[in-house]
This record gives structure tokens, C-alpha cells and sequence, in this order.
């Protein structure tokens, strides 16, 4: 039953690219590879971004013995990219599902659904977090050489981290939901946190080089700041250059973060899965309607599917 729930939950939340959303037809033939393509690009085109943001920073760290500083840095964006790509997908499969009343009708144990739940995010945090591990993990191969033991254990960090961005998701996931549940325009709570993902990226983006320059003018004192401020990274860094205590540290400390999110979670899990998140409920007064010309009707009308579009407001309001 958990493996069909598993599957399950991961043919939902990559339905995007087998299914089109507006039609409900799948994808097939040519319109699927397309699509496939198109997305590859996409996700090329991130990746070989990381891969300069992390060409820039690997050679002068490492040339001056902070290679662990270098994988807590990478290790940091991959967080907030991990975040960025799943915080909203939490949002909707985990405490806004569609079909939890019809899960929880059936004989499969409330503990399995928050599970399958819970695989979703982690895949797609997974997903976002590797368009920046990938290309940091072959440029630290490239200037690296920590032997067996730091290939293995850079290989994995990855995957340890990604769990860090579960819980994260879920815990950001939640403010959304109770926001947007004091919102009556939920819409505009998804574009100001994509606008906020966006204005952090252009602001990393644009000191990126005054970064590295404070970073190189003064590395001890730096990296001593990380090493109290973001202790779990410290050790993810010395992992990557296979200190195996460091290694198990870094473990134990994600592990132990994610189990105390996931205590919360299934003991409020079927309070979540059956409250019916909405807007603000607002009282009926009656009022007088007034006519309009057809011009303004359908610019009034133009503007409520404006405000109702997440898409529209980004693609079209963003400039």
C-alpha cells in the first residue's frame, strides 16, 4: 500500500510534464518531448549559472585551505533554491490536497498518506537543490582531490541536505497555508514571495564579487563567524572533505530537525488534512448595483482575472 501511495504521489507532482493543465490531456508523441526539451533547457540554463557562481568561489578558497567553506557556502544557495522550488508545492499537496477526505476514507493509515505527502516535497526540493549541488560538486572534483572518503561523502551531502529542505518546506509551507487563510485574495501571497525568491537572488547576484572579495580579504575571520552562526554547515563542509565525524554530526543534526517537524506533522496531520482552508468569510450587505459601459465592465472584469492569476500578475505585471 505505501509503495502505491508512493507512486502515487510522485506521478501528482511531476503531472506538470505528462499532463497539460488547461486541457487535462496527456502529453504524447512529439508535444511530450517538446515539453521535456524545453525544461531541460530551462534547467541547463540554472545550472550552468551555478556553475559560474561556483567556478568563481572554488579555486580562491580552496588556494587558501576553506574548501569546507566553499561546500557550506554552495551548500547554503542549494538550501534556498531547494526552498524556493518547494515551499509552494508543500503548500498544495500537504495541507491543501484535494483528496485527502478520499485517502482518509479508505483503510491506509493516516501516518502512510502524510508519508507519501512528505516524498513529494522532498523529491521536488531534491530537484531545485541539485540545479546548484550538480555543477558545485563537479567544479569541487575539479580542484578538489579529498580521496575516496570525500567523494562518497560529497556525493551524499546532497541527498542529507535535501532533508533539511523538507523541513524547512514544511514549516514555511505552513505560514503560507495560515496566511493565505486570512487572505481573501490568496493570490497575492504566492506573488510576493516569488517577488521576494527574485529580489534575494538579484541582491546575491549582484555582490556575489564584493562578497568574495571580504570573503578573500579576510577568510579566517569569516569562516570562524560560520562556524558558530551555521555549525550543521561547518561540518557538511568538513564532510566533503571526508572527516567521517563530521559526517555523522551533520546527519544526526538534519535527521534530529527533521524528526521533531515530523512529530508536529503527524500528530496535527488529520486536523490539517480536514480543515477546509479559505478566504476570510465577509458578511453580505446590500447595496445598491450600478451599471456600467461595456468598456468599463470589461476593464473592471480584465482586472479581477488579473488579481486571480498568479502567472498573469508575474509575467505581465512584473515589468
Amino acid at each position: 500500500m505505501r509503495s502505491a501511495l508512493f507512486k502515487k504521489q510522485l506521478m501528482e507532482v511531476f503531472s506538470w510534464v505528462f499532463q497539460d493543465n488547461k486541457t487535462g490531456k496527456r502529453r504524447a508523441g512529439k508535444g511530450l518531448l517538446t515539453y521535456i526539451l524545453f525544461y531541460a533547457l530551462v534547467f541547463g540554463f540554472l545550472g550552468f549559472i551555478f556553475y559560474q557562481v561556483a567556478e568563481m568561489l572554488c579555486e580562491p578558497l580552496i588556494s587558501v585551505g576553506l574548501g569546507w567553506f566553499y561546500m557550506t557556502l554552495m551548500g547554503m544557495i542549494g538550501v534556498l533554491m531547494g526552498v524556493f522550488g518547494s515551499v509552494f508545492n508543500t503548500y498544495t499537496s500537504l495541507y491543501q490536497a484535494k483528496d485527502n477526505d478520499l485517502l482518509l476514507a479508505m483503510p491506509i493509515p493516516a501516518g502512510g498518506i502524510l508519508s507519501a505527502r512528505l516524498l513529494g516535497v522532498y523529491a521536488v526540493g531534491l530537484l531545485y537543490e541539485m540545479l546548484v549541488m550538480i555543477p558545485a560538486l563537479i567544479v569541487y572534483f575539479i580542484h578538489a582531490d579529498n580521496g575516496v572518503l570525500g567523494i562518497l561523502f560529497s556525493v551524499l551531502i546532497p541527498f542529507v541536505l535535501s532533508v533539511f529542505v523538507l523541513t524547512l518546506s514544511c514549516i514555511l509551507g505552513w505560514v503560507v497555508a495560515w496566511v493565505s487563510s486570512k487572505l481573501r485574495n490568496q493570490k497575492l501571497i504566492t506573488v510576493f514571495l516569488s517577488l521576494g525568491f527574485i529580489a534575494a537572488y538579484y541582491y546575491f547576484y549582484g555582490n556575489a564579487y564584493a562578497m568574495l572579495e571580504k570573503i578573500l580579504a579576510n577568510p579566517d575571520g569569516v569562516s570562524n563567524k560560520v562556524k558558530g552562526i551555521l555549525y550543521p554547515f561547518y561540518h557538511m563542509g568538513l564532510a566533503a572533505e571526508g572527516n567521517a565525524l563530521s559526517m555523522l554530526i551533520f546527519v544526526v543534526i538534519m535527521m534530529a530537525l527533521f524528526a521533531v517537524v515530523y512529530v508536529v506533522l503527524a500528530r496535527s496531520f488529520l486536523r490539517l488534512a480536514t480543515t477546509k482552508r479559505g478566504a476570510t468569510k465577509v458578511k453580505y450587505v446590500e447595496k445598491i448595483s450600478k451599471s456600467a459601459s461595456p468598456g468599463r465592465a470589461l476593464l473592471r472584469r480584465e482586472f479581477r482575472r488579473f488579481l486571480g492569476s498568479t502567472n498573469y500578475m508575474l509575467n505581465c505585471g512584473l515589468g
